[in-house]
């Protein structure tokens, strides 16, 4: 039965940052440069409406290391579609971002993170893993940047996804973000990557 994935069960001291980038653009390019200065990569989840206006910053993102990965190829939400239109959903910016970038993407994070077992199921025989997350740094509500390095050191565990938006106040945080994963022996992967260093939890 295939199923969504919360985390990853590993010994490893290793967490990824899921970025969903469904809107907003203005601090994708601060947030690459913070990543590269940290020398992280991580997965970027993207939906087709977006890539679209920006083909520029999903080929950035592939130029400079990091994962691209399916959310979407625009944002509704899932549990109100019919299985046809959740095969639509996927493969239409499945086919967008191979013609953009080359890719072919692996990972698909549901829009508004609505999952349930039809979902995993239709994105499972397309051949996706159905991505959650761990932890909500709920920073698309733009709170102060401390809120967000806090929630994202919340339960702070190996095998952890957290989840992340390109916001002002998620730029400003990422920073502090790195620093204090990396003081705690943390080191950050795509999630691709973490989903290689152990069985998946499919519980959050």
């Amino acid at each position: 039965m295939l199923k969504a994935i919360y985390s990853v069960k590993t010994s490893e001291p290793a967490v990824a940052l899921a970025f969903n980038v469904a809107w907003g653009e203005e601090w994708v390019p601060a947030i690459l440069e913070i990543l590269a200065e940290s020398g992280v990569r991580t997965t970027f989840f993207i939906t087709g409406t977006w890539a679209v206006k920006f083909p520029q910053m999903v080929q950035a993102m592939v130029a400079s290391g990091h994962e691209i990965a399916n959310h979407g190829y625009d944002h509704p939400h899932p549990e109100q579609l019919t299985e046809k239109e959740l095969v639509t959903l996927i493969e239409k910016n499945e086919t967008l971002l191979r013609e953009l970038t080359g890719v072919r993407t692996r990972l698909f994070a549901p829009p508004y993170g609505e999952v349930n077992q039809r979902i995993a199921s239709v994105a499972g025989r397309l051949g996706y893993a159905t991505i959650m997350w761990t932890v909500d740094t709920i920073d698309w509500q733009r709170p102060d940047p401390a809120v967000i390095v806090e929630r994202a050191e919340r339960r702070l565990a190996g095998g952890n996804i957290i989840l992340v938006h390109p916001t002002e106040p998620t730029a400003a945080a990422l920073p502090t973000i790195l620093k204090r994963l990396a003081e705690k022996g943390y080191k950050v992967v795509t999630v691709s990557r973490l989903l290689e260093l152990g069985p998946p939890v499919h519980t959050r």
